[in-house]
């Protein structure tokens, strides 16, 4: 389970995460819910490693020398890198997210497939044209930043009525006098 510092009666990051390593005998599989060293998380389209996040991180390399397998949850972004896997949400929610998956594992010889979900994509769009819109499957969930008074309004609002859901932004630059 997520376990924070209060709970672990520790005061930093790397008490916690050495309270928790040193509670980990080994074994074939560790299902954990918090981050695994040399992983990613996305940030508004950007890859950034979790190895300096503020919370506990366990360590990859020696959880994978004492296990055969690592399954963890927390980070929101699917990916395997090496023995371990990280599962990802099963729910898209950031703009980028087109893909989400479940993994079966094997329980005999830790082997692991990659299921893909049918999920609503997540896309971001500014000043949009026709072109770009039309790109867009409908079940997609669409935020759309309008900057430009050049865009007529009423035909964005009409345009973004036939996806599953969406939201404008009006942000148009202000003028000195």
């Amino acid at each position: 389970p997520y376990m924070s510092k209060a709970e672990l009666g520790v005061n930093t990051d790397e008490e916690a995460t050495k309270a928790v390593v040193d509670k980990l005998d080994g074994g074939t599989l560790l299902f954990a819910h918090h981050c695994i060293s040399d992983t990613f998380f996305n940030a508004y389209g950007m890859k950034v490693d979790v190895n300096n996040a503020k919370e506990i991180v366990l360590p990859k390399t020696e959880m994978e020398s004492r296990y055969k397998l690592l399954v963890a949850g927390h980070i929101h972004t699917p990916q395997q890198n090496g023995r371990t896997v990280i599962t990802g949400s099963v729910f898209t929610s950031d703009v980028g997210e087109k893909e989400k998956f479940i993994w079966k594992i094997g329980i005999k010889n830790q082997s692991v497939e990659q299921i893909k979900l049918p999920c609503r994509e997540v896309w971001k769009t500014e000043n949009p044209n026709q072109k770009e819109l039309d790109f867009i499957h409908s079940s997609s969930i669409v935020k759309c930043v309008v900057t430009s008074k050049d865009i007529d309004i009423n035909w964005v609002k009409r345009e973004l009525k036939r996806f599953d859901a969406h939201l404008l932004l009006e942000q148009y630059p202000h003028e000195r006098t």
